[in-house]
């Protein structure tokens, strides 16, 4: 299955982080993956949920695999 991210708002940085965290990364193996600290992996994240609207990293999940009923 294809999933796109048209379902969810993210810049490009934002994307990196997401795809990782979906891929089982840590917030320290993201941080030294990308070449950033671990504060600037978590304002990634925190951004993320703002822009979209939801509460928890498992909302966004589901909301980019379509799976998310509000």
């Amino acid at each position: 299955m294809n999933y796109t991210e048209s379902s969810i708002r993210l810049t490009p940085r934002g994307a990196d982080v997401f795809h990782l965290s979906l891929n089982g990364f840590t917030t320290l193996r993201i941080a030294s993956h990308l070449k950033m600290t671990k504060s600037g992996v978590r304002r990634h994240r925190e951004k993320m949920l703002m822009v979209n609207g939801c509460n928890s990293i498992l909302e966004l999940v589901a909301k980019y695999y379509g799976t998310y009923a509000e």
